[in-house]
């Protein structure tokens, strides 16, 4: 185990290999002396104005469908390659997205029902999930909520416990299957990315 810090409970093979890869990529370099310190890509990004900033602004990626540039957009949850967007009143396919270069290469498409780029400010703990999930579990009424509150927290629980949620993570619906993992925004987004690349998605 690595005995300090805020490592305690990584063991030291799973410890070393994070710091390899770190210094592959040039996030982190040894000096003689065994000292770590920011690698070149490290020290770019600690002398970026928003390493410190209290909030959080979504990165401004290019679109560009044949070489051509069509505009900017914020993005603040991961894109996929053949995921649907909307921008400019019009439907896109994701043919590759390049984060080192911040763009993202499209093509034009059609039907479906893609999302739109969204401004949906901060991203979702883990914890606001699980207090969700205590809530629509718990039979007894909320004492701080007027009336017509009530009645459409009931309805929820009354829904959370006809699809018996308080013990499955897995439902089938109309020839799909929904997966309710109650976390946060970052573990659903990692989730998603994981199942998409292996062809769950």
């Amino acid at each position: 185990m690595v005995a300090e810090a805020a490592f305690k409970k990584v063991e030291k093979s799973d410890f070393l290999k994070l710091l390899k890869s770190l210094g592959e990529h040039e996030l982190l370099v040894q000096d003689s002396s065994g000292l770590l310190l920011p690698g070149t890509v490290g020290e770019r990004l600690i002398n970026h104005y928003e390493f410190y900033s209290a909030f959080i602004s979504d990165e401004e990626f290019r679109l560009v469908c044949d070489g051509k540039a069509l505009g900017s957009v914020p993005v603040s949850r991961p894109l996929t390659k053949d995921q649907r967007i909307i921008f400019g009143g019009r439907r896109w396919q994701v043919r590759d997205v390049g984060l080192q270069a911040k763009v993202i290469i499209v093509a034009p498409a059609r039907g479906g029902a893609p999302p739109l780029f969204d401004g949906l400010g901060a991203m979702v703990h883990d914890n606001v999930r699980k207090e969700m999930r205590a809530v629509l579990a718990d039979p007894n009424p909320c004492p701080f909520i007027d009336r017509d509150a009530q009645a459409l927290l009931d309805e929820a629980k009354k829904t959370f416990n006809a699809l018996g949620l308080g013990e499955r993570y897995l439902i089938e619906s109309g020839g799909r299957c929904y997966l309710i993992s109650w976390l946060g925004d970052y573990a659903n987004d990692a989730l998603r990315l994981l199942l998409n690349h292996v062809g769950l998605l």
